[in-house]
């Protein structure tokens, strides 16, 4: 999946960012209106809709 992919080295780059950075986005991201709020929110939720899986794996042990 390359979707999952971009996601997880994002998630590693954002190791490397300095604090300063994640201090400026916090700040900005808690002054901003409730739309741009709700609007972020919708598309975590729609990543997370995107990345699961379509099936639920059976647990193998009862197949023994």
């Amino acid at each position: 999946r390359p979707l999952f992919v971009i996601l997880l080295l994002l998630g590693y780059l954002l190791h490397a960012v300095p604090m300063q950075w994640v201090a400026w986005l916090e700040g900005t991201f808690a002054r901003s209106p409730w739309l741009v709020k709700f609007i972020t929110f919708v598309g975590v939720v729609q990543l997370l809709l995107e990345m699961r899986q379509t099936y639920v794996q059976p647990f193998i042990y009862f197949q023994f």
